[in-house]
C-alpha cells in the first residue's frame, strides 16, 4: 500500500479544435496536477495548445506534451504502420511545434505522453519501445515521460536513463497481464462513475483491482489519467477530488 497517500493526476486535453473546447477542458483543471496537451497529430492545432498552455498557467499546473500518430480521421486510436524513421519525424514535428507555443508564451514544459495506440503499440513491440525510447533520450532526455505502469515501455526508459512516471488509468478496464484492455473489446472503458472512482482510489492506495478477465492485480503507479474526452469529465474530475478528500489521498 502507498503510505503516503499522495497521487498526480493528469489529463489528456487539447483535443478538440475551438476556444470553446478549451474552456470546457479548463473547467477540469482545478482538480488535477498536469495536463498532456495534443499537438496536432491526433488532434489538436495551435489555437487550442497555446489556449491549454494559457490556461495550465493561470490553474498553475504542469503542461506536457502529447503526441501521437498523425491521423486524425480516426483520432490516433488505429495503429499505423510506418517506417520507424517516418513516424519519429512526425513525433518530432509535433513536439517541437508545442514547445514553440510554449517559448513564447514562457511556460515550462515537463513531460511527455504519448496517446492512443501509440502508447499501447510501445507495450507490444520490443523495437518500437526501443526506438522511442532512445528517441526522446537522444532529444528530449530532461522531460518526464509518462506510460503504462509496469509495462515494455516503462522497462525500456528506465533502462536509457530517462525519468519514468508509471501511469494507472480511472475509467479503463486491465487485463491480467495489467495492460490495458483494447477498446474494441466490450468493458474497455469504464463508464460507470463509481466503478471508475473506485478504481482510481485503490490504485492511489496501492491495493488491488479486478481486470476484465476477473483476476486480481496491483499496479504500481504515481499517476491516473483522466481523459477530457469523457463526456462528463468535469463531474468525474470534481467527484474524484471529493473522494479521495475522504478517504485522505491528497491531490499533487
Amino acid at each position: 500500500m502507498n503510505s503516503n497517500n499522495v497521487i498526480d493526476i493528469n489529463c489528456d486535453l487539447g483535443e478538440g479544435s475551438t476556444e470553446q473546447d478549451c474552456l470546457q477542458d479548463a473547467q477540469i483543471m482545478p482538480f488535477i496536477s498536469r495536463c498532456n496537451i495534443a499537438c496536432g497529430g491526433h488532434a489538436g492545432n495551435e489555437l487550442t495548445m497555446a489556449l491549454s498552455l494559457k490556461n495550465a498557467a493561470i490553474h498553475n499546473i504542469k503542461a506536457g506534451i502529447h503526441p501521437g500518430y498523425e491521423d486524425k480521421d480516426n483520432f490516433g486510436r488505429i495503429s499505423l504502420i510506418l517506417p520507424v524513421g517516418v513516424l519519429i519525424h512526425s513525433l518530432n514535428n509535433q513536439i517541437k511545434r508545442l514547445i514553440a507555443i510554449a517559448q513564447k508564451q514562457r511556460v515550462i514544459l515537463h513531460h511527455i505522453k504519448f496517446h492512443g495506440a501509440l502508447y499501447n503499440d510501445v507495450e507490444q513491440r520490443v523495437e518500437l519501445a526501443d526506438a522511442l525510447s532512445n528517441f526522446l533520450y537522444q532529444h528530449y532526455p530532461l522531460y518526464t515521460v509518462i506510460g503504462l505502469a509496469g509495462g515494455l515501455f516503462e522497462k525500456s526508459c528506465i533502462a536509457k536513463g530517462l525519468t519514468f512516471m508509471p501511469e494507472g488509468f480511472i475509467d479503463r478496464s486491465y487485463r491480467s497481464n495489467a495492460t490495458l484492455t483494447p477498446r474494441t473489446e466490450q468493458g474497455a472503458v469504464i463508464v460507470d462513475q463509481g466503478k471508475s472512482l473506485a478504481q482510481a482510489k485503490a490504485l492511489a492506495l496501492g491495493t488491488e483491482i479486478e481486470t476484465s478477465d476477473h483476476q486480481l492485480i496491483s499496479p504500481v503507479v504515481k499517476t491516473l489519467c483522466l481523459h477530457s474526452d469523457n463526456p462528463n469529465a468535469v463531474v468525474i474530475a470534481h467527484a474524484l477530488s471529493n473522494s479521495f478528500k475522504d478517504s485522505g489521498i491528497s491531490i499533487l
